[in-house]
């Protein structure tokens, strides 16, 4: 686990919610849509439009007015989407 300085005092992360500490990795880092978008060869509006709606959903950070996507997310969208039977278009 590690430790943060703030203004000389150390503090340690809490742990009364573990459920939050597993999820949070310190060292992942935050995407934009805009590179999402160029690491998957869509639109930025594709993955807006994916992080908005209910299904497939793509999950995103909201910070204020602006999204931030973790890659382990877009990974696992990706993975559901590989494993689903694809629609048969007539």
């Amino acid at each position: 686990m590690r430790n943060f300085v703030n203004g000389g005092a150390l503090l340690a992360p809490s742990s009364a919610n573990p459920k939050l500490e597993s999820s949070l990795n310190i060292d992942e880092r935050l995407f934009t849509a805009q590179e999402v978008a160029e690491r998957l060869g869509v639109s930025e509006r594709w993955v807006r439009d994916h992080a908005t709606r209910r299904k497939p959903r793509l999950r995103a950070i909201k910070l204020g007015p602006l999204l931030r996507f973790r890659w382990s997310d877009v990974q696992a969208l990706v993975a559901q989407q590989a494993t689903e039977k694809p629609l048969i278009c007539r």
